[in-house]
């Protein structure tokens, strides 16, 4: 409910905007299409759209390396670099 609140006038400016594509002579030239911003069309669309791209995909699992990455920046370390950087040193 809260992120519907959050996206109403947005929701509302999306479907003026679809509309004026709609009506509009060039518009209807385009090579490509418009991007889709139906889900922001109204509650249940952007709840049903939130379920489907979502909810439905959990969040994958770092690789270790991605987690070692992490893990080294967090410490202040840049790639290739096993010390902490001058400007974190010079912070502590």
């Amino acid at each position: 409910m809260e992120l519907w609140l959050r996206c109403q006038v947005f929701g509302e400016s999306a479907k003026v905007l679809r509309q004026a594509l709609l009506d509009a002579e060039l518009a209807k030239q385009a090579k490509q299409p418009a991007e889709d911003l139906s889900m922001f069309e109204n509650q249940q669309a952007l709840c049903n759209w939130l379920h489907n791209q979502v909810a439905l995909h959990p969040f994958r699992q770092p690789s270790a390396a991605e987690s070692e990455a992490v893990r080294g920046v967090s410490q202040g370390q840049t790639p290739g670099n096993s010390r902490p950087s001058a400007a974190l040193a010079a912070a502590m």
